[in-house]
């Protein structure tokens, strides 16, 4: 009974290994050397090894954005998650709280309440001069502009003399009752858009260093090549502002703590910008050219001294 399941076992890896190499051929074009066996290689699909990192180099540009978006909509979901719990729920409670009448027209805001329409610990909204409270992103409608404070910075926006607005509750809680699951996916498509474009901005920048890298230890290496490692470097790295973005929904980790994880997140992309370019495959070797097996010998004739001549 044991030598059957050893025998059965054998023979399940033999056929694993044909269809793993099966896979490698079809799936993409990297190069497979004749020695190397089939376990060795393996396909595009993860960016968390120098050698996986290094794969992307010469995979399809689709395959690199496909892999990409998905990591880039991982991003999308926790932005989305902070606008559905975190932010959306004050916006409802400071759109019930507006006045029955307001808004706000030739650059100022005519409305004569004062008063904190919805906060929490991630956001709160104020109207006029009343204390916004300690909340990571605070919105406060002043007189002749709206002001957005935060831990970073405080900017103020005037606004538009042209700009008519209402600013009551009779108009806007059935607008935001419409258009607040559509808001959550909006956020959702902006955030991994915007992900998206900032890592092929980046991967420009990142592109020098596996260039430099690779042309020094012999690789085969480009510019466009080194673009797609560089777009793969920036993943695993994403995981990291991903998972940090997620607890920070959950109010277990401070503004600040996030602002640190965001710096630290750099840190993987830089360790596989180093790594995976020796990963590379070795530029080949040009050797002397091949002779035409087809193409005769060319007979090399020998004269025959005379040996009736004088020396």
């Amino acid at each position: 009974m044991i030598a059957l399941v050893r025998e059965k076992t054998a023979l399940l890896l033999v056929r694993m290994e044909d269809c793993t190499l099966v896979l490698i051929r079809c799936g993409h074009n990297w190069p497979v050397p004749k020695d190397e066996p089939a376990w060795i290689a393996r396909p595009v699909f993860q960016p968390f090894t120098f050698g996986g990192v290094a794969r992307f180099a010469s995979a399809r540009i689709g395959r690199v954005f496909l892999v990409g978006l998905f990591f880039a909509a991982l991003f999308g979901a926790a932005i989305g998650r902070i606008a559905a719990k975190c932010w959306s729920p004050v916006i409802t409670e400071a759109v019930v709280a507006l006045p029955p009448v307001g808004g706000i027209s030739g650059g100022e805001l005519h409305s004569a309440e004062v008063k904190l329409l919805g906060a929490n610990s991630f956001l709160a909204i104020s109207m006029g001069d009343a204390p916004p409270g300690n909340a990571d992103l605070a919105v406060e409608f002043r007189k002749t502009e709206i002001e957005l404070a935060s831990l970073y910075s405080d900017i103020s926006v005037p606004y538009p003399p042209a700009w008519r607005a209402p600013l009551n509750s009779a108009a806007l809680v059935p607008f935001w009752g419409a258009w607040q699951t559509p808001c959550v996916f909006y956020a959702i498509c902006f955030g991994t858009a915007i992900l998206m474009l900032n890592w092929c901005l980046l991967a420009l920048l990142y592109g020098v260093v596996p260039l430099f890298l690779g042309a020094l230890a012999g690789r085969e290496v480009n510019f466009w090549r080194a673009w797609k490692l560089s777009m793969a470097a920036q993943w695993p790295g994403s995981l990291i502002m991903t998972l940090s973005l997620a607890i920070y929904s959950t109010g277990e980790m401070s503004l600040l703590f996030l602002a640190v994880m965001l710096a630290a997140h750099f840190v993987p992309t830089l360790i596989y910008l180093l790594g995976s370019p020796f990963c590379l495959p070795k530029l080949k070797k040009e050797g002397p050219p091949k002779k035409n097996p087809f193409q005769p010998a060319k007979r090399v004739s020998r004269k025959a001294g005379n040996p009736f001549s004088s020396s």
